[in-house]
């Protein structure tokens, strides 16, 4: 997912951290490296030049969140619930 979106992150000097483990899960790899590509072009989309955008990973017994966090302005309130 990293290598997909790196370019234009680059375009706009956005740095990507990512997170300092992985964690190994069960799904459809094609399906969840799209979701996570499609959250980084957004945050990257949004983000203003020379910014970062973190990846975090965190375990909920048997889940694993995926946190993509940018400096962007977010989605509007009113925006939110659709």
């Amino acid at each position: 997912s990293v290598e997909s979106v790196s370019q234009l992150a680059e375009k706009k000097q956005i740095r990507i951290v990512l997170p300092a483990r992985s964690i190994e899960v069960m799904g459809d790899p094609e399906k969840l490296a799209r979701v996570i590509t499609n959250l980084m072009g957004n945050a990257i989309k949004f983000a203003p030049e020379q910014s970062q955008i973190e990846i975090s990973l965190v375990e909920d017994e048997d889940f694993v969140i995926v946190k993509v966090t940018d400096e962007g302005p977010g989605i509007p309130p009113e925006m939110r619930d659709s």
